[in-house]
């Protein structure tokens, strides 16, 4: 079994400096901690490995949601791509609309004319018009 390795980095002040500052001089040097302070490198490289993991996957929530916006965005415009014709044919003055008319010359006198009486009232089917029923 091998054996965690920690590196540790040690820090001391103290309360006596090794420079020492003429008499005359004033000290504006600030107070010196005089305790020991010790840090612990695999610590701050854990806490920074937690901070990056929850860096990471409020990263990946962010682009999900991202993905999300963007399918819902390209969903809308989609339904907006298809209703703006319907929203600009409702907004365009009326056309006239021309009522079917067929091909044939409308009926006259002059047409009805040329068959008898007895083909009115009893051949009805004769008047019809062979250029009309194509």
């Amino acid at each position: 079994m091998e054996k965690e390795q920690t590196m540790k980095f040690e820090i001391r002040v103290d309360d006596k400096r090794e420079d020492a500052v003429s008499e005359g001089a004033e000290n504006t040097s600030l107070q010196v901690y005089s305790g020991e302070v010790s840090i612990d490198i695999g610590q701050v490289l854990a806490a920074n490995q937690a901070l990056l993991k929850n860096v990471n996957r409020r990263l990946e929530e962010m682009e999900t949601r991202l993905r999300s916006l963007e399918g819902v965005i390209e969903r809308q415009a989609q339904a907006l791509q298809t209703a703006i014709p319907q929203y600009l044919m409702l907004a365009a003055p009326p056309r006239e609309v021309k009522p079917w008319r067929p091909a044939a010359p409308p009926l006259d006198d002059a047409y009805f004319a040329k068959f008898s009486l007895f083909e009115r009232w009893f051949q009805p089917y004769k008047m019809r018009r062979r250029a009309a029923e194509v």
